[in-house]
């Protein structure tokens, strides 16, 4: 198990979802991180993280992009065809500010998408796993009393699978657990209920029952990506069932016993049969097998190594960013006009700039009816040097952006309305991107992020990305 840490640092948890995988993740992570000497926070939305104090957020889903100003990687574990086929989770994957996996595929296919976009950027190995648990399977005594059951825990979530576990289903061995609405289908047969996601009732299960089954989609079977089930099984020395996938045979080789999941119905349950057999008939060599994995399991994808190597990870991303002093960077002016809304809405646009990581900024605040802007211009700043105040009364938005530009010193220039923020990264970025071209003049353009005024239910995610690409 890695040392605890030098740093501690506040982790959040990024999850869409309830009575899923990454609930039950998110307890072994937890447990994990406190081992290591960090605090893991389960957060939903963009509102969640920012009142969490974060030092970074690990995005376990791509249906979330990033929101806020907290450094956020993407933990990708998904097949390829779930960011291509589908433009917003495509749009979210490019928002994250890094990538973890430990799926080679994705790593290749990151890596090409980045370089299509002119981004750089490594990737570091994570994945949602188990923490390590002292609670061990005995194979031999289980097998002495006939007790050996195979386990599978899923959400049934792909109906391809649906014909073998109606064939295992039938099988005097099969234990079937999750959501009891998913396995309806099979009519009560072999399902044992749904265990709490706690992040130890799971492995309980395997290890009360000696053999676990890991099943993976088309699409991850293709991709060679793979499901935390494997780990699940491992970390309890249980024995596994796995898909025979380049991936399961690098890393765990003989240590599992495989079967073909891209052939067809017969072929995977004969397998799986074959595999029962050998297993209890020699509950030795299966004992063996399964301490091998739980060794590999231990030494590299415990959730103890996979939390420090993210935060290796963040720590060496967060050291590579330029650091710009706060006395440094080149002027720019930027207009905002004001007067139809309240001070503190002003005063957050005003502060999302101040907030930048480089540049200097002169404010031209253009008031298109009556503002008092003297508790704005008296405050203390410290990347706003100075501000300009011009009247346009009952100006329209042209007007106003007239009168604004012709207030305009700096080669620079940019426009924010007083309803809107910049995130931190915002100018840095822009000013990156203008640096590598040879053009007298240039026009910078970022995505947008949407807001809501409301959302019915805490849980649900204010914020969205409104568009990547400018407007035609």
């Amino acid at each position: 198990m890695p040392k605890a840490a030098a740093k501690k640092y506040r982790i959040g948890y990024q999850n869409p979802w309830s009575n899923a995988a990454e609930n039950q993740a998110f307890h072994s992570m937890r447990i994990a991180a406190e081992r290591v000497g960090h605090e893991l926070i389960e957060v939903v939305t963009s509102n969640d993280i920012e009142r969490a104090n974060l030092d970074f957020v690990i995005a376990t889903a791509v249906t979330q992009a990033k929101l806020t100003d907290v450094p956020t990687f993407g933990s990708i574990h998904a097949p390829r065809q779930t960011y291509c086929n589908n433009r917003p989770f495509f749009e979210n994957l490019l928002s994250y500010d890094g990538y973890l996996t430990i799926s080679e595929t994705l790593e290749r296919f990151l890596q090409a998408v980045l370089a299509g976009f002119g981004r750089k950027c490594e990737t570091g190995k994570y994945y949602n796993t188990p923490q390590l648990l002292d609670l061990q399977c005995d194979i031999a005594s289980l097998a002495k009393k006939g007790a050996m059951r195979l386990c599978y825990f899923g959400t049934n979530w792909e109906e391809r699978a649906r014909p073998l576990f109606r064939e295992l289903s039938g099988r005097d061995y099969m234990r079937i657990y999750g959501p009891q609405a998913a396995w309806d289908y099979l009519g009560g047969k072999s399902y044992c209920g749904s265990p709490p996601f706690d992040g130890e009732s799971v492995q309980y299960e395997y290890c009360m029952h000696g053999i676990g089954l890991v099943s993976l989609s088309r699409s991850h079977l293709l991709d060679d990506v793979i499901s935390n089930r494997v780990f699940e099984i491992a970390s309890v020395s249980a024995v596994a069932i796995c898909p025979d996938t380049p991936w399961i045979r690098t890393y765990f080789g003989d240590s599992v016993y495989y079967y073909n999941a891209l052939g067809t119905t017969a072929e995977a349950i004969a397998d799986i049969d074959d595999a029962m057999q050998e297993i209890a008939a020699n509950p030795r060599e299966a004992t063996k097998r399964a301490a091998r994995a739980n060794a590999i399991f231990r030494e590299k994808f415990c959730a103890e190594v996979m939390l420090a190597n993210a935060v290796t990870y963040f720590e060496t991303w967060r050291d590579n960013r330029k650091q710009w002093p706060v006395a440094t960077g080149p002027m720019i002016d930027v207009i905002v006009r004001v007067g139809g809304r309240p001070l503190e809405m002003v005063r957050r646009a005003l502060q999302s700039i101040d907030g930048q990581t480089r540049g200097q900024f002169r404010i031209i605040l253009v008031k298109y009816r009556k503002f008092d802007a003297d508790p704005l211009i008296n405050a203390r700043w410290k990347r706003i040097t100075h501000f300009e105040t011009v009247d346009c009364l009952g100006g329209n938005r042209s007007k106003t952006l007239c009168a604004g530009l012709k207030q305009a010193q700096s080669p620079l220039m940019a426009i924010l309305d007083d309803d809107d923020f910049w995130l931190n990264h915002h100018i840095d970025g822009l000013l990156d991107s203008v640096e590598q071209k040879q053009f007298s003049a240039i026009f910078a353009y970022s995505g947008i992020i949407a807001e809501l005024d409301q959302v019915m239910t805490p849980c649900d995610e204010p914020r969205s990305i409104y568009k990547l690409i400018p407007e035609k």
